[in-house]
């Protein structure tokens, strides 16, 4: 267990990764997945592995994400957690966290609501093609999770949960799971 200062430190060096995010796009952004690499020479790892020399921890992770709209930072977060504390996570949590994205439909649903934010039921409507029973049971779905909140009636806010999740989980898709370009091309081998 790390004391406060550890704490403290490490929160610190949250924050910088969390402001340095921004310059790993620059990094990142344009070139092809193949070329993004886990090189722990740059950015959030060298700041991550120079902590783990320091602080004789054994493991940890970090998510961070910062979202700019007009040039200004618009919304930041961040947080980190031990090996230990992966194994200590009972599955059912990450089967309840996960649920909601394992419709199309839903994931459809966050990132327009995430674009547009907020925006009414028959906005998602036009832009999903669901009506009625089909779209409010997704809607129900996302907001019995707490992935979306109702602001007023009919209108529809993604909640901080849902913007991680859906920002994480799309991540790992980018970084791990083949385009559709790329399974049509390996079919054809």
């Amino acid at each position: 267990m790390m004391n406060m200062s550890e704490m403290d430190e490490l929160k610190k060096r949250v924050e910088l990764l969390s402001r340095e995010v921004e310059e790993l796009k620059k990094i990142v952004y344009g070139k092809p997945k193949e070329s993004f690499s886990m090189d722990v020479s740059r950015g959030v790892g060298k700041a991550v592995s120079k902590f783990l020399e320091d602080s004789g921890e054994e493991s940890i992770f970090v998510c961070a994400g910062v979202i700019k709209e007009d040039g200004k930072v618009k919304d930041s977060w961040s947080f980190d957690y031990s090996l230990d504390e992966v194994f200590e996570i009972h599955p059912s949590r990450i089967v309840r966290l996960l649920s909601p994205l394992t419709s199309e439909q839903r994931i459809k649903i966050l990132r327009i609501i995430l674009r547009k934010r907020p925006i009414s039921m028959s906005q998602l409507s036009e832009e999903t093609g669901l009506e009625g029973g089909e779209l409010y049971h997704h809607l129900r779905e996302l907001m019995r999770r707490d992935f979306i909140r109702l602001i007023k009636r009919g209108t529809y806010a993604i909640t901080p949960k849902g913007e991680i999740a859906l920002i994480v989980a799309s991540g790992m898709a980018f970084a791990w799971e083949p385009s559709l370009e790329e399974e049509l091309e390996n079919k054809d081998k």
